[in-house]
């Protein structure tokens, strides 16, 4: 489908996956919350309920990608987002709540069904591969990703 950036293309999208087919979108979204925002964005708001309800029955799952510029300088740091979709998650979004939806990204489980941007900049931080104000720029929260970086300070 390309971008979903349309009420027409969001309802195609619909369309073509209550019917069983493998649909791939893109969104210009810097994190799985402001992508799922987005969408519910292009429906009037008293259809926001009803959204929510039916990403949570369609999606499989969400990817969020940025490249950052690598701290040696040579060449990009693949920073990811995940989720694929379990109960704890799907549950969320029915009930319209994005705060519970990020709570169990965080919590994963194994094998690991989602990662958030702020675990994945840590990560690529602690080991390194890029600096601190990159993986700031980057980050959806900022204020989430410095206290990842003090808890690991204070336990060192």
């Amino acid at each position: 489908l390309g971008e979903i950036d349309s009420l027409a293309k969001l309802r195609l999208a619909y369309y073509l996956l209550g019917w069983g087919i493998l649909v791939l979108a893109t969104l210009h979204a810097r994190s799985i919350r402001e992508g799922l925002e987005c969408l519910a964005g292009l429906e009037p708001d008293r259809n926001r309920r009803e959204t929510f309800r039916a990403l949570s029955q369609l999606l499989l799952g969400f990817l969020v990608q940025a490249l950052l510029p690598r701290r040696d300088g040579r060449g990009r740091a693949l920073a990811l987002e995940y989720a694929i979709l379990g109960p704890a998650m799907r549950e969320a979004l029915r009930a319209n709540d994005l705060d519970r939806f990020y709570v169990a990204m965080q919590a994963g489980s194994l094998p690991k069904p989602a990662a958030t941007m702020n675990q994945n900049l840590f990560l690529l931080w602690s080991k390194r591969r890029i600096d601190l104000d990159t993986a700031l720029t980057a980050s959806p929260d900022r204020a989430e990703l410095l206290k990842l970086i003090e808890l690991t300070r204070t336990a060192t």
